[in-house]
C-alpha cells in the first residue's frame, strides 16, 4: 500500500516511532489491534484495508475483517490471540 509518506511521517502520524513500524514491515513484531487502528487512521484508510480486506479475501474473510471492526477493542485482542495460537498449532 503506498501513501506517499516518508516512515518519520507515518510513525508521527500514527503516534509511534519509525523504528518499531520497520520491525513490523519485516515481521519481526506483531502490532496490536490498537496499533493498526493508529497506522489505518494515519494512512486515511479502514482497518479492513491493512488486514487484508479486498479483492484477495474471500467472502467469509471480509465479513469476519467488517464484524471485527466492530467489536471492542479489548475483546479484539483476545480473538486476535485466538487466532495467533490456531496458527501456531496447524503450523505443527
Amino acid at each position: 500500500m503506498k501513501a506517499g509518506l516518508t516512515l518519520e511521517d507515518l510513525a508521527a502520524r500514527a503516534g509511534l516511532t519509525p523504528h518499531f513500524i520497520g520491525s513490523v514491515e519485516l515481521g519481526q513484531r506483531d502490532p496490536s489491534v490498537s496499533t493498526v487502528k493508529a497506522l489505518a487512521g494515519a494512512l486515511g484508510v479502514r482497518l479492513g484495508a491493512l488486514l487484508g480486506e479486498g479483492p484477495g479475501l474471500s467472502p467469509t474473510g471480509l465479513e469476519m475483517a467488517r464484524m471485527f471492526e466492530r467489536v471492542p477493542e479489548p475483546l479484539q485482542t483476545g480473538i486476535l490471540e485466538l487466532l495467533r495460537i490456531s496458527q501456531r498449532r496447524d503450523k505443527r
